[in-house]
């Protein structure tokens, strides 16, 4: 994939209110062409709409 990355998961941290990744992850951006997009998700509340 050339090193691009359209989308990129962390890991998932369990049984705590203060997650700490300790992730690194390097993006290389050109402001007038790309953009970043984060989101977090609270796993437990993703597993309960499934239910």
């Amino acid at each position: 994939m050339n090193g691009i990355f359209t989308s990129v998961q962390t890991k998932t941290i369990k049984k705590t209110l203060n997650p700490k990744w300790n992730e690194e992850i390097l993006f290389r951006v050109h402001p007038q062409q790309h953009r970043l997009l984060f989101e977090v998700f609270d796993e437990n509340r993703l597993d309960s709409c499934d239910s």
